[in-house]
């Protein structure tokens, strides 16, 4: 856009997630893909990324982002409140999809006042280790072994992201 907004010819592409595993995508492994997969963001065939270069040739717009996404899977995670803001953008939410979120970290916040301290932390662990599973792709919680710390779990900058969305709309933070 520097170069646009300077009279000369220029074109920015924020590639998708492309299905050769080359340079970036090289250090992905399957639970990445997977994790990207329930976000909405499907692979890019080289043949379909070759289109959409073309076709990014004969607009008119500075910055493109050419990305192959499952619109089902990115109204889903909007509506679990866990997308990433620029994907939040793309779907249309009816305002009543904000209540249940309210409802269950109102239902969480009940729920932990009627226990004792020692089953307010067993509820809060199960809680952490349920999503913390979910993201990290496990089939249950139990897999996830408190006694590791994150990065030895396998966590990444975006799995605490999408981490914190999860626990943010679960606690109502």
């Amino acid at each position: 856009s520097y170069r646009r907004a300077n009279g000369q010819v220029g074109l920015s592409l924020a590639w998708g997630l492309w299905a050769q595993s080359q340079g970036i995508s090289a250090q992905l492994d399957e639970a990445d893909r997977a994790r990207m997969a329930r976000g909405g963001v499907e692979s890019i065939e080289s043949d379909q990324g070759l289109a959409l270069f073309d076709a990014s040739l004969a607009l008119s717009e500075p910055v493109l982002v050419p990305v192959r996404l499952n619109m089902s899977a990115v109204r889903a995670t909007v509506r679990a409140g866990i997308a990433p803001a620029l994907l939040r953008s793309l779907v249309r939410t009816p305002t009543r999809d904000a209540r249940p979120a309210q409802a269950s970290s109102s239902a969480l916040a009940e729920q932990l006042a009627n226990l004792s301290e020692s089953e307010q932390d067993r509820l809060v662990l199960e809680l952490l280790r349920t999503h913390m599973g979910a993201v990290l792709g496990y089939e249950s919680a139990e897999e996830v072994d408190v006694r590791r710390g994150f990065l030895d779990l396998g966590f990444d900058s975006l799995m605490t992201v999408e981490l914190r969305n999860r626990l943010n709309v679960v606690t109502g933070l």
